[in-house]
């Protein structure tokens, strides 16, 4: 399958970043908006190994240069899997953590990463609020 992986991750770096918890839920409500729906084709398929590994290959295409994906590059990547496609799958699939621990694993293989999941509640709980760098509790 050929996976539109540019729009899916379109402004990754910026949208891993969030820092509080409103902004995550306005992010994570638009990327369930638009950008869920193109991962149907990957989510309905019979063989997700294989799906996912044509996955990450997409995403290194489109991501790397020269061959390569810079280091930066790869960690907002990953913190974006993390804080929007995993916990989106969990969150419309009954099948969401047999679909996520493959594609952890393909991800993690294929990236040389050690990422792991959890779904969209569990992360929104885990911001702080902070001041002058100090948690001062959630916000």
């Amino acid at each position: 399958m050929k996976y539109n992986v540019e729009a899916i991750f379109e402004d990754y770096s910026y949208l891993g970043g969030v820092k509080k918890k409103a902004d995550y839920d306005h992010n994570f409500n638009l990327f369930m908006e638009k950008r869920f729906p193109l991962l149907e084709e990957f989510l309905n398929s019979e063989d997700i190994q294989t799906e996912s590994q044509a996955f990450c290959q997409q995403m290194f295409d489109a991501f790397s240069k020269r061959g390569k994906i810079s280091a930066g590059n790869q960690m907002d990547l990953n913190y974006f899997a993390i804080y929007y496609i995993f916990p989106s799958i969990l969150k419309e699939r009954e099948n969401g953590k047999e679909i996520c621990d493959i594609l952890r694993d393909t991800w993690n293989s294929f990236f040389k990463a050690q990422i792991n999941y959890t779904d969209f509640d569990s992360l929104r709980e885990g911001f702080q609020a902070k001041f002058f760098g100090i948690p001062i509790g959630k916000n």
